[in-house]
């Protein structure tokens, strides 16, 4: 059976009918202020993060991992908003070739912004792991040369993964129902081909499952090793000449504890809706009725909505976890206000100037 976007989309299962009503329905006036309010949220982060006293190897995957998002978001806009006329009572008229052509390749490029978040994500639990871990080893094995090199490698890769779902989308071309000179265009999917086979592998297990599974494991390491080096330092030395340091060590690991926090709670984030994602991009690859894929699309137009909300959250997050991020954040206010209050001081300096000479 082909998948399909159908007219009218169908789903013999009640349960799942819901998700079939939420994207022709409710899906594009959700998704459309929520993608464009978190990019603007995932700008600000961008911003504070590329400022000068912000740099350090784990904010540099902060900041390649804000640019994901902000290309997940700005991408996937014109996906959101064309969604119902895939699966909704549009007319076959309305489904012209620009619009497929928009919708096939916007899908594409936030599949790979999906694999890059991913990847990144990874990066930095990694990175953090590594941090409390092997603290002697922190500063060679994750220094800013090979957080670099290891931000480009992700991007090869995640291009490299996403090529067999780009070469298996192609656009059906037929004559509206009731008008012989009017043709519709409708996107769709080459089964042909074993490459069909590997870019659903990819997208459900690869995009969805092993980012998870990954994150899941190094998540609870970090966890594992952050209480034990609590209980290590519940016991300091009681000699005078180290109370400096133990004091030292404690502000050190208080702000190893917030990054530590900030991190988990992006990857809880992250988890919440990869986790379910992938289970239903499995479903998918298994169960190949095409009436059946519009009850699973569904559910994953729901799981989209949620993960833009992530997004959205991110900024939040930030602000109110990382005391650092808060003073940058207001520095840079400040200092647009500055710059607002000069150009408009200067603009009436000029204005009076005018008068004068008239």
């Amino acid at each position: 059976m082909e998948m399909t976007f159908t007219k009218e989309s169908t789903c013999e299962d009640s349960r799942l009918q819901f998700g079939v009503y939420y994207t022709n329905n409710i899906s594009v006036y959700l998704n459309v202020p929520i993608y464009i309010i978190g990019a603007i949220f995932n700008i600000f982060n961008l911003l504070v993060f590329t400022r000068q006293t912000m740099r350090s190897p784990v904010n540099l995957i902060f900041i390649h991992l804000t640019l994901a998002d902000i290309a997940l978001l700005v991408g996937g806009l014109p996906y959101a908003w064309l969604i119902p006329h895939y699966s909704g009572s549009y007319a076959d008229a309305e489904r012209t070739y620009l619009k497929a052509v928009i919708f096939i390749r916007t899908y594409d490029f936030t599949i790979t912004a999906h694999f890059v978040s991913s990847f990144f994500t990874i990066q930095l639990a990694v990175w953090r792991y590594i941090a409390i871990a092997y603290p002697l080893k922190e500063r060679q094995w994750c220094n800013m040369k090979t957080t670099r090199n290891v931000v480009i490698a992700g991007y090869i890769i995640c291009v490299l993964l996403s090529i067999p779902m780009y070469i298996t989308r192609h656009i059906d071309v037929n004559k509206a129902s009731g008008d012989n000179q009017t043709l519709t265009y409708t996107p769709t999917y080459k089964k042909e081909s074993i490459i069909y086979e590997i870019s659903l592998i990819v997208n459900g297990v690869l995009y969805q499952l092993v980012p998870s599974v990954v994150l899941l494991i190094f998540s609870l390491k970090l966890i594992f090793v952050l209480l034990e080096s609590h209980k290590h330092s519940e016991h300091p030395t009681t000699e005078s000449f180290n109370i400096q340091n133990n004091k030292m060590s404690r502000n050190t690991n208080q702000q190893t504890d917030r990054s530590i926090s900030i991190l988990l709670t992006v990857v809880g984030l992250f988890l919440i809706t990869k986790i379910p994602l992938g289970i239903v991009q499995v479903i998918i690859t298994i169960d190949r009725r095409a009436n059946y894929f519009d009850c699973y699309r569904g559910l994953i137009i729901i799981l989209n909505t949620l993960n833009a909300f992530n997004l959205f959250l991110t900024f939040i997050v930030y602000y109110t976890m990382s005391k650092k991020f808060r003073i940058t954040f207001k520095s840079l206010l400040n200092n647009y206000r500055n710059l607002s209050q000069d150009s408009a001081t200067s603009t009436r300096g000029r204005s009076r100037f005018a008068g004068d000479s008239f």
